[in-house]
């Protein structure tokens, strides 16, 4: 499983994704959502605005949220997530002027093993429910592609007439 992530700028090189804090603006997590991705990216592979908006659509709520609070800021966040998977990994969104200016390490967006975010998020407690969520993310993935190449097996079938 790959997930696309950048390193945060001032943040120890902690990754990260599209997405950011709900504001009054916002009725509900997927409002943030879209909101954030419009001021964060300036370009938008192909076909996945319509995955997001289906994602979006079927789990309102998102796909799992969890609480978490950064002790030395006083602060807590509740955060919602939603995993969109994309038929092309090659391609990446171009982020927007001020995205890249005010958030995101230079040429650092990028599709990351799963294994290789969790690492990095492993350096901060703040992370430690979102890795739980993105572990049992990449558990359902994996079965999910164990399912797709189990081969079919014909039952024999009995007719009774």
């Amino acid at each position: 499983m790959q997930l696309l992530s950048y390193s945060r700028k001032g943040e120890k090189s902690s990754y990260d994704t599209f997405g950011g804090t709900q504001d009054a603006t916002d009725r509900c997590s997927k409002d943030c959502l879209v909101r954030e991705l419009l001021e964060e990216v300036s370009t938008m592979p192909k076909g996945w605005q319509r995955l997001i908006d289906e994602a979006t659509t079927a789990y309102p709520e998102g796909h799992n949220t969890y609480y978490s609070i950064k002790w030395q800021k006083q602060e807590s966040h509740y955060t919602t997530v939603w995993f969109v998977q994309v038929p092309d990994m090659k391609d990446t969104p171009g982020t927007s002027p001020q995205f890249a200016r005010e958030e995101c390490t230079l040429d650092s967006l990028e599709w990351r093993t799963a294994a290789d975010v969790l690492v990095n998020l492993n350096q901060y407690m703040f992370h430690q429910s979102l890795i739980l969520i993105i572990q049992g993310a990449k558990r359902q993935h994996q079965a999910n592609q164990r399912q797709k190449r189990r081969p079919r097996v014909q039952r024999p079938m009995s007719n009774m007439w």
